[in-house]
């Protein structure tokens, strides 16, 4: 049996949550990346993007604005020009200077997207 914090108390925990149950770990790392895809009208849109969480199924980015489920994007690490497709899973609650959480899996997994993520 596990224990779990919330609301600053221990909750014995016999199932594990959600997110216990990755396909992969997850690191926090802040890192610029350029996100791009296409609009319903086929206009092409790239804005920059920070990431928050990532690991060798996709990431968690702080965007300027909410993206559909399923979109497909492109993600680029702007340090390296490595790039992967992956499509938006979620598109979470706005922080509070303003950014949107976008969570996104990547098309094909990768343990050497991101370098140093196992």
């Amino acid at each position: 049996m596990k224990n779990s914090a919330r609301n600053g108390t221990l909750q014995p925990q016999t199932i594990p949550s959600q997110t216990d149950r990755r396909r992969s770990p997850r690191s926090s790392m802040v890192e610029r990346v350029a996100i791009s895809w296409h609009t319903l009208d086929g206009i092409p849109v790239t804005e920059q993007a920070k990431t928050e969480v990532v690991s060798a199924h996709g990431a968690l980015l702080q965007m300027r604005r909410a993206l559909p489920a399923r979109q497909v994007i492109q993600l680029t690490r702007t340090q390296s020009n490595d790039w992967s497709l992956a499509r938006v899973m979620e598109s979470a609650s706005e922080k509070p200077d303003g950014s949107i959480l976008v969570a996104v899996e990547f098309a094909v997994s990768s343990n050497s997207f991101w370098r140093g993520v196992q």
